[in-house]
């Protein structure tokens, strides 16, 4: 189910990017009048790298608590509002987690640590998308089978990787 927003305009979001001084320039051949809607979600995920950046910088990830998290937990939430939105806005997140981590690990010589942090994502985003199927049993069904699948897949990744770790094969 579509979550329902105002969809920002191209022209919003060039100038949130200007703003932080990370918009994108177009190349003027292929786009002659700039951005165009079709452009939205790529100029979404600069926008969101931009803030994810910004934010990495400000909140000192090496503490138990990072300074700042709780400050920028309550700003995130408060725009969100909770509810079925902030539901699927987490989704979201998390599948973007998964495709990125996937992305920055390398391909299938990665290694084993990474396989289990893989596994374990995608299979916390589908067992946290189940909750939509509880009213159609055949697909809440397969939801978790496919979310025992990964669970299972990260257990055995993390131990071959505990096994190497020990010097054993």
């Amino acid at each position: 189910m579509p979550i329902e927003h105002p969809q920002l305009s191209v022209e919003q979001v060039m100038a949130a990017l200007a703003a932080l001084g990370a918009a994108p320039v177009a190349d003027p051949d292929l786009r002659p009048t700039g951005p165009t809607q079709d452009d939205a979600p790529e100029l979404l995920g600069a926008l969101l790298a931009a803030v994810e950046l910004e934010a990495a910088a400000r909140l000192h990830f090496g503490a138990a608590q990072p300074a700042g998290l709780a400050a920028l937990t309550r700003g995130w939430r408060q725009q969100l509002g909770g509810g079925r939105v902030t539901g699927e806005v987490l989704l979201h997140r998390l599948q973007r987690t998964a495709a990125d981590w996937e992305d920055t690990t390398g391909g299938p010589d990665k290694p084993a640590i990474a396989q289990a942090a893989t596994a374990a994502l995608l299979a916390a985003q589908i067992l946290l998308a189940t909750a939509n199927f509880a009213e159609q049993p055949e697909t809440f069904a397969r939801a978790l089978d496919e979310a025992e699948g990964g669970i299972a897949a990260a257990l055995t990744a993390l131990y071959e990787t505990r096994l190497l770790a020990r010097g054993q094969e």
